[in-house]
């Protein structure tokens, strides 16, 4: 055994020390024996303990509907709070619901440095790619305020599946379907989207939306029949799939469509963004998603980094000045980045989301499952940091490489550090007995079985146990395939 350990330190043991240093920095609010207050604290403290409280009752726990936005199938606020069931299994074994908390997202930032690390590494074949892929996915502002400052747990989960759901859609462009046939390309979109789906609603939208986009930008390419295969199963599987969630929350809402205005802002336009939120270096902890109203004043970092600024401004100024002409990956940065621009159009008091507005029930849905523009922001600081790493790569031939990674990964440091540091001096501390009272909404445990859940979760079993069973019958014709060569 201690051979294999040996072995495996040789191999990765650089990466493991850089990974650990991203998840310190990253974790230094984490560090201290109090929990930092947070927007949505107080809900996700309530569900955590319901989740905790439910175990015993029933599984999946349920969640009494409320008039806020509760909807009564396993979640609060269109979450599906699949991954809460970790802390509240840590605090049904005997952990205070601080430091099962607290536990929960040192988990998050280490799944978030770990997956961006791998599906980076997979995009560009380098383990240094990889690496600062980590870097830049990890300390992105927007993801540290969903974490510390919003505490958005759902969606600070999601963003750890963000980083598969790029590396599916680079692979959809690079034609991987037809070197090595469609069966790895969707099953890496619908795995995306399901795990995205289990963690947050919102973010769902949001990675639906980019898929939809890349589609677009593909042209021709997405009428081929390998995209069209790729795109059909992953439509199909992510629906029979997720159908456990998707089928008892689409139910819900039609049966109750007036608590969508519950969830709609009166003015859409002003939960968005201001673009100069994309340009800014040095972000204070802030405590609202509102900028068109309040400005930039005492606003949440809803940005990308300045380090991934500055990467995507030295693309723009090649790219004008001619310097990728001969570049062979030149194509798929251009797609990239007009996918980040369109996601940050999307996410600014620009875009004229008020036509939208009271039209009929799936814009409704639409806009309530996406809650504020500003949540655009999150496909855009992810295909942003994506074009960033494509900038580094088409660079990695030239003398300066090494000195514009040095700046890259610098700048990220110390903008990071000073967030972190603005995060612990802004938030209020939350001792442990106000956070046992924290967790006290008047929200209650289902612990019937309607006949339509159970529906909808024999269905996804079903679909689930079909794609092992094939997934099991293609593995044994491949090995019976190789005996016989």
């Amino acid at each position: 055994m201690s051979g294999r350990l040996k072995n495996f330190w040789n191999r990765n043991g650089r990466n493991v020390i850089f990974l650990t240093l991203i998840v310190m920095t990253a974790s230094v609010p984490l560090l201290t024996d109090y929990l930092l207050e947070g927007g949505n604290l107080q809900n996700v403290l309530t569900r955590i303990e319901l989740i905790s409280q439910g175990l015993t009752k029933s599984f999946p726990v349920r969640i009494q509907p409320a008039a806020l936005s509760d909807y009564g199938c396993g979640a609060a606020a269109f979450e599906a709070d699949v991954f809460l069931i970790v802390p509240g299994v840590l605090h049904r074994m005997g952990l205070s619901l601080q430091a099962a908390y607290k536990l929960y997202l040192w988990a998050v930032n280490i799944a978030t440095a770990v997956c961006s690390f791998l599906c980076f590494e997979k995009c560009f074949h380098r383990q240094d790619m990889g690496l600062v892929g980590s870097l830049l996915f990890t300390w992105c502002p927007y993801r540290l305020s969903s974490l510390y400052v919003a505490a958005q747990a759902g969606e600070a989960a999601a963003w750890c599946f963000l980083p598969l759901l790029l590396l599916g859609l680079v692979r959809l462009y690079a034609g991987e379907d037809k070197q090595k046939g469609v069966g790895r390309t969707w099953v890496l979109l619908t795995a995306a989207l399901l795990l995205i789906l289990s963690a947050s609603m919102t973010v769902f939208v949001i990675a639906a939306g980019m898929c939809v986009l890349w589609l677009f930008l593909l042209g021709k390419r997405a009428l081929s029949k390998d995209v069209r295969l790729t795109v059909g199963k992953t439509v199909l599987a992510t629906g029979l799939l997720g159908a456990w969630l998707l089928i008892p929350l689409l139910y819900f809402v039609y049966k109750n469509t007036e608590l969508l205005g519950n969830l709609i802002l009166q003015d859409v336009r002003s939960g968005g963004l201001s673009w100069a939120v994309y340009l800014m270096t040095f972000f204070g902890a802030g405590t609202s998603e509102n900028f068109w109203e309040n400005g930039m004043a005492g606003t949440q970092s809803l940005g990308m980094g300045f380090a991934v600024t500055a990467c995507v401004l030295f693309f723009l100024w090649s790219l004008f000045t001619g310097r990728y002409a001969q570049k062979e990956k030149k194509p798929l940065c251009k797609r990239l980045a007009v996918l980040g621009l369109v996601l940050a159009y999307l996410s600014t008091s620009s875009f004229p989301w008020e036509l939208l507005q009271n039209k009929n029930l799936l814009f409704s849905l639409f806009l309530g499952w996406m809650q504020s523009p500003a949540k655009w922001g999150i496909g855009a600081c992810a295909v942003f940091i994506l074009l960033s790493c494509q900038t580094l790569y088409l660079e990695r031939e030239e003398g300066w490489y090494r000195i514009c990674l040095g700046i890259t990964i610098s700048t990220a440091f110390l903008t990071t550090q000073f967030l972190t540091g603005e995060i612990l001096l802004s938030a209020q501390p939350l001792w442990l007995e106000r956070t046992e009272e924290w967790a006290a909404l008047p929200l209650q445990v289902i612990t019937g079985i309607p006949w339509l859940w159970r529906v909808a979760e024999g269905i996804s079993l079903s679909a689930l146990a079909f794609l092992v069973f094939m997934a099991a019958k293609g593995r044994m014709r491949r090995g019976k395939s190789v005996e016989k060569v």
